[in-house]
């Protein structure tokens, strides 16, 4: 049926802007786009027009596409740089691209497609395994730290001697 005859379309370049602004700053895609005064109905909608090719949905679809990434790389750059603000950009990337970055366990699905309590239950199973995981926190922000600081990340040490797993030198 669609919209009656002379409604206005809602897809607009100001509406587009400030969905994918947000999204860029890793807000969940539903709350970006009622930001933007869209329904998360609407915004659903559109991004299925565009992954069927339907113009101009297709463009919008692909800036939404490009804005999550860029989101994903700015947390990224925040986490791998280790300075303040790193901690939370590495639970942030957990949570908001849980099959990216979460742990393996957790990573069937697309948190695009899936429905909020799916989602949701996704989210606190990675907090969880997160917590109980603090060694391999250790060793992810000891590599952070010898990345940053120009040294090996491969398992050797700057003398060419292996970094066990344990970190004795052999």
């Amino acid at each position: 049926m669609g919209r009656p005859k002379g409604t206005p379309e809602k897809l607009t370049a100001a509406a587009q802007k400030q969905i994918c602004d947000r999204l860029e700053l890793t807000m969940p895609q539903n709350l970006a786009a009622e930001a933007a005064g869209i329904s998360e109905r609407t915004y659903r909608y559109w991004c299925e027009l565009g992954k069927n090719g339907i113009e101009p949905y297709a463009s919008f679809y692909a800036a939404v596409r490009m804005a999550r990434a860029r989101g994903a790389a700015n947390l990224t750059t925040r986490a791998i740089k280790g300075e303040k603000g790193s901690a939370a950009a590495l639970v942030l990337l957990a949570r908001r691209f849980p099959r990216e970055y979460g742990s393996r366990a957790m990573s069937s699905g697309d948190d695009a497609d899936g429905d909020w309590q799916t989602q949701y239950e996704r989210e606190v199973e990675v907090s969880a395994a997160g917590r109980a995981s603090s060694k391999a926190t250790e060793r992810f922000n000891e590599a952070i730290a010898l990345a940053v600081a120009g040294e090996p990340t491969d398992g050797s040490s700057p003398s060419g001697k292996l970094i066990t797993g344990d970190g004795d030198e052999r």
